[in-house]
């Protein structure tokens, strides 16, 4: 590999994230070598994910939103947040299922942090937050609904020919 193509160091996420807007401001405006850093970091599948797994900074958002800056209350509910997605998700999801799965578990926390917040509201505000609740549950009902008819949808049968032998597998 040459000098000029060889990749700097992972930087960590942090690290990322801190310089991004940094980055983008003056590639926005031209400089070749923060475009360059960009692509470069682009190029990375463990940078990429950072960038391109919005549904992880959907539940970041919610997750905070609820639990302010009490990182007990953050840690326990990311945990609670990850069992309800891996529930959903199952053993062996379709690319289908797997965003399914996503926005039911980000309908779920914004069911919950909806109604955290009409729970400790003023009463002056229940009337927005009971709005806010219906809202989150319709949208979580939707998907709910769409990923369980998702699932009914039979999977392609797989015919695999081993020797003289012919084996038809269904997902």
């Amino acid at each position: 590999m040459s000098q000029d193509s060889a990749l700097a160091p992972t930087p960590t996420p942090a690290e990322i994230l801190t310089n991004l807007q940094r980055w983008k401001k003056r590639a926005t405006k031209g400089d070749k070598t923060a475009r360059q850093q960009l692509r470069q970091l682009l190029d990375r599948p463990d940078c990429f994910r950072l960038f391109r797994d919005l549904a992880s900074r959907v539940r970041d958002a919610l997750s905070r939103k609820f639990a302010g800056d009490n990182w007990l209350v953050k840690e326990l509910h990311e945990r609670e947040l990850n069992r309800v997605r891996a529930e959903l998700l199952g053993p062996a999801p379709t690319a289908i299922e797997r965003l399914l799965a996503e926005r039911v578990a980000i309908g779920w926390l914004e069911v919950h942090t909806a109604e955290y917040q009409l729970a400790v509201t003023q009463p002056e505000y229940r009337t927005h937050w009971q709005r806010q609740v219906d809202h989150a549950h319709r949208r979580f009902l939707s998907a709910l609904r769409l990923l369980t008819a998702v699932r009914r949808l039979p999977r392609p049968a797989v015919q695999v020919n081993i020797g003289e032998q012919q084996v038809n597998v269904s997902g």
